[in-house]
């Protein structure tokens, strides 16, 4: 009888304890998930393009830019897609099939050529 009791109160105390194991888990893991009351939200860097400042909010910014009406020139414009067509070669995956190596943009698409695409881009805006 007395083994039996002995048993019972292993038992008893290995569930106890597996149970406050337990306990301390889920609470651990909720406090690594839970998301912070505010969010950080990184200071806006220096960005001419859009016509913002580092001490401008993130709406005022984005208000402002609407409301600056900040004109582009023409070169600005022909820089600016000039860079996004980079981007767009940059990414372009080169066919197997092709057994040269990728060429410059340069190569591809002349100074003239971006020229002609930002003034479309102007006449049918």
């Amino acid at each position: 009888m007395k083994i039996k009791s002995k048993i019972s109160a292993y038992i008893l105390r290995g569930s106890a304890t597996a149970l406050l194991v337990s306990c301390v888990i889920v609470a651990v893991s909720s406090a690594i998930n839970v998301p912070s009351r505010h969010p950080k939200v990184p200071a806006p860097e220096n960005n001419a393009a859009l016509g913002m400042n580092g001490k401008e909010g993130v709406a005022p910014a984005a208000g402002s830019a609407i409301r600056s009406a900040r004109t582009l020139t023409f070169a600005d414009r022909v820089a600016y897609q000039r860079a996004i067509e980079e981007i767009y070669w940059r990414h372009r995956i080169w066919p197997k099939a092709n057994a040269g190596a990728k060429p410059p943009l340069d190569g591809v698409m002349s100074h003239e050529a971006i020229e002609k695409n930002v003034e479309g881009y102007l006449r049918n805006s």
